[in-house]
């Protein structure tokens, strides 16, 4: 597992050189060079990564938001269909285990509710309600996906500055 870290208005390489080696990163990188490469693997970041602020937002709001708000300021035309191989392999080889559930989970139930706002209640309520009544069976076990993911942050979480761990905060540590 490999942590995408930094800020999305410096450069993703220099920042995250260790995944320029992988195999679909670097066909990106040969396609359309690095600076090119490291903003759509930034937009990649915000697609994918439940770490981005972004990321909880709908999808077809979030597609907005990266294009129009991120990616139209960085590349010239661009074009999502470039980092589909990237947006693929990214969930399998960068986020934990929880995490890759958590998206999953997050995702499907994005897509139900998206679909569900396209709807009209008069002539599809009945489809609207399954697909509520799905999404209210999902959820106990995206509650506990969350206190995992949760859990996983905290434990990840480093005292910074020098700064020692308590008797106390060892001992809860193990």
């Amino acid at each position: 597992m490999h942590v995408v870290e930094g800020d999305q208005e410096k450069d993703f390489f220099d920042q995250n050189p260790e995944l320029r080696y992988f195999p679909e990163i670097q066909r990106l990188i040969q396609k359309h060079g690095p600076k090119k490469a490291g903003f759509y693997m930034w937009a990649t970041f915000m697609f994918e990564d439940p770490r981005s602020k972004i990321y909880k937002v709908p999808i077809d709001e979030k597609t907005d938001i990266i294009m129009k708000n991120y990616l139209a300021n960085k590349v010239d035309s661009p074009n999502l269909s470039e980092i589909k191989e990237v947006r693929d392999f990214y969930p399998r080889l960068i986020l934990t285990k929880s995490q890759i559930l958590y998206k999953g989970y997050a995702d499907r139930m994005d897509e139900l509710n998206v679909y569900n706002r396209s709807l009209n209640f008069d002539t599809h309520g009945d489809k609207i309600i399954s697909n509520l009544e799905k999404m209210t069976k999902m959820w106990p076990t995206y509650e506990k996906i969350c206190e995992k993911m949760q859990e996983e942050d905290l434990a990840n979480t480093e005292a910074r500055g020098g700064v020692k761990e308590s008797y106390r905060e060892k001992r809860a540590a193990r």
